[in-house]
């Protein structure tokens, strides 16, 4: 008897000391990316397109509140096939719509996505868009974060309306 209760004095502090972590082997908390909170999102809207057209653009202001640079990086929506990025540069007399890689979203700027500039271009359209429907587009930063929106769907005049 006296050799098991020794023997459980011996094992109780080598049970407790394998229970307890230690703080070497405790996780570091991990660091989740949210450049995405620093973004303020105003007046999106999405140009209905002609007839039954499949292609049309989306439009949103974009408000880096961070002293940090962000940038968007991808776009899908489930109402289109394919979502690109897209700025119109001059060629000659002509601007033409031409993809990128990237939205550049300076710190402490807004940063507008309107017709004749930068946009989403909605490509491959699954059914076709109605004035006042909704068009949800999702994005992605740099970091991994992301947005989702709902825009509304609006005749295009000529001029962005705000």
């Amino acid at each position: 008897m006296r050799r098991l209760v020794l023997l459980a004095a011996l094992l109780t502090p080598t049970l407790a000391l394998a229970t307890e972590p230690t703080a070497a082997a405790k996780p570091a908390p991990a660091v989740v990316p949210r450049g995405i909170d620093d973004l303020k999102l105003e007046q999106p809207w999405v140009r209905l397109p002609p007839g039954d057209g499949k292609v049309t653009g989306a439009f949103v202001k974009i408000t880096n509140r961070s002293a940090t640079p962000h940038a968007i990086v991808r776009a899908s929506s489930p109402a289109a096939s394919v979502v690109e990025l897209h700025t119109h540069v001059k060629e000659g007399d002509l601007f033409k719509m031409r993809p990128v890689d990237r939205f550049e979203l300076p710190p402490n700027a807004t940063t507008e996505l309107k017709p004749g500039s930068l946009h989403f271009m909605l490509m491959g359209l699954k059914e076709p868009l109605t004035a006042d429907s909704k068009v949800t587009i999702s994005f992605t930063l740099e970091d991994g974060s992301a947005a989702t929106m709902q825009v509304p769907v609006r005749p295009f005049d000529g001029a962005a309306k705000h």
